[in-house]
């Protein structure tokens, strides 16, 4: 991981406390599952391994809930820009509190709120109480708590396993959120064909208690936190990032990206996916769980690749995987309509080519995380992977905009002016961002002069101190 430091490699006269150390285990076997080896991890990938199969198998049930109930596409984009809301406002609060409370903390307590919104909501079903405020309601909640539950999450994990391992780690927790992909659709979609939309949320509430339990069991030392506190100081830190992402190609870059990504790259999958199984291809709710499944599997087995290899010239292969995956979609969209066309039988055409979404889609944003983990000083972890709470209100745009424009359209139109979006950005970045697409992982950062408001923003005599003494 590199940090922040002075051009000229000394240390600063008053160095700062020094920060606990990444543990240093044995570690020299390379593989996919190295990081694994790792007690700290293993529990922060079960955590990871709970959340997620409780995530996906929501990411079903609530779509066809919604669908069942309104049967509207406007629905379906409100309920997203509800639930993302709240993570942009949150979001962008959490990445302070990560770095001025302790993190473990931070992430129990979001882990707590989201425990008692399943067990409230699955009861509200149960004795039909449910009415579409509640969805929104609960929505709204849900995003607050993931607001402070993914930032919180990703900073601890530079501190539980060593630098070098990762983007390998990164790359575990997203091949485990697509296996869950693929478990938790296909799971979901299965329970509401069976037993109903009430079962699932019950199972939902249930597997959540996983993640609660193996937080409680994590050991971490905590990170040194900012000197200052109040109010007025965590302003004035946030503030602190917002200068040091900007002046930083390498963030720069990955948040640029990563907004394209939330606003018209993540519309598929949280959009237009329910739309196309439940609208035009007319699979119903266990075809859509097939569908989500498949695109999972096209997405762990990306996310594996990355594991394995650990690529580090992201500046050049995170755009290009941005453009592959938009022209996929497109493909994917006009291949909707063979199936009215030839018969049912071509169904298996689109089903395959969400095969090739998934494969691009799983990775971008994890690498994203690697580039900003990888250029964040320690001190500033959180705030910086806070601010990616930007990019996700773009979500919240995309996903109202989405909708309208498919109740206007169609679908197959709506996906595929996204998808062009997301091609015609990735290649803008390629092309013109040309810092960032020099970006190598463990790299040096380049920083400002010591003395400079970059250099003071980052932290810099903090981490140079650390060094010094280490």
């Amino acid at each position: 991981m590199a940090e922040a430091r002075g051009e000229d490699g000394e240390a600063p006269d008053q160095p700062a406390p020094a920060a606990p150390a990444a543990p240093t285990p044995d570690t020299s076997g390379e593989g996919v599952f190295s990081s694994l080896r790792i007690r700290n991890f293993r529990l922060l990938w079960f955590g990871v391994v709970s959340h997620a199969l409780a995530l996906w198998m929501e990411q079903i049930a609530r779509p066809y809930l919604i669908y069942e109930l309104t049967e509207s596409p406007l629905q379906l984009g409100g309920v997203i820009v509800a639930r993302t809301l709240p993570q942009f406002g949150f979001g962008i609060l959490a990445g302070v509190m990560i770095d001025w409370f302790d993190r473990k903390l931070v992430l129990q307590l979001s882990q707590y709120g989201a425990l008692l919104l399943n067990v409230v909501f699955a009861a509200l079903l149960i004795f039909d109480l449910l009415e579409l405020w509640h969805i929104y309601a609960a929505a709204a909640v849900r995003g607050t708590t993931m607001a402070f539950d993914q930032p919180a999450r990703q900073a601890l994990l530079p501190t539980v396993v060593p630098t070098d391992r990762v983007t390998n780690a990164v790359a575990l927790f997203s091949a485990t959120q697509n296996t869950m992909r693929i478990g938790g659709t296909a799971a979901a979609g299965f329970t509401i064909a069976v037993i109903g939309v009430d079962g699932a949320f019950v199972a939902i509430a249930l597997i959540y208690v996983g993640a609660v339990v193996s937080t409680a069991l994590l050991r971490v030392a905590t990170h040194v936190r900012p000197e200052e506190s109040g109010a007025g100081a965590m302003l004035a830190g946030l503030g602190d990032a917002m200068r040091y992402a900007l002046a930083t190609p390498q963030i720069r870059g990955a948040i640029s990206l990563a907004l394209i990504h939330f606003a018209f790259g993540l519309s598929f999958l949280h959009l237009y996916a329910a739309l196309f199984a439940l609208e035009v291809l007319d699979i119903g709710p266990f075809g859509f769980g097939i569908m989500m499944s498949i695109t999972g599997l096209g997405s762990l087995t990306g996310a594996l690749i990355i594991a394995s290899r650990s690529p580090r010239n992201l500046g050049q292969l995170l755009p290009l995987m941005m453009a592959a995956m938009g022209v996929l979609l497109i493909v994917f969209s006009l291949s909707t309509y063979v199936p009215d066309a030839l018969g049912r039988p071509w169904l298996v055409l689109p089903l395959l080519l969400v095969f090739g979404v998934g494969l691009f889609q799983s990775g971008i944003f994890a690498l994203v995380q690697v580039v900003v983990l990888d250029a964040a000083p320690d001190q500033m972890r959180g705030r910086l992977m806070g601010l990616l709470a930007f990019d996700r209100a773009t979500m919240l745009m995309g996903a109202a905009a989405g909708g309208a424009i498919a109740e206007a359209i169609g679908v197959q139109r709506a996906q595929i002016i996204y998808a062009l979006l997301v091609v015609i950005g990735a290649l803008a970045i390629l092309a013109f961002a040309r810092r960032f697409r020099r970006t190598v992982i463990g790299a040096r950062v380049p920083t400002a002069a010591p003395g400079t408001r970059r250099h003071a923003a980052a932290g810099v005599r903090s981490a140079a101190g650390r060094r010094a003494t280490s």
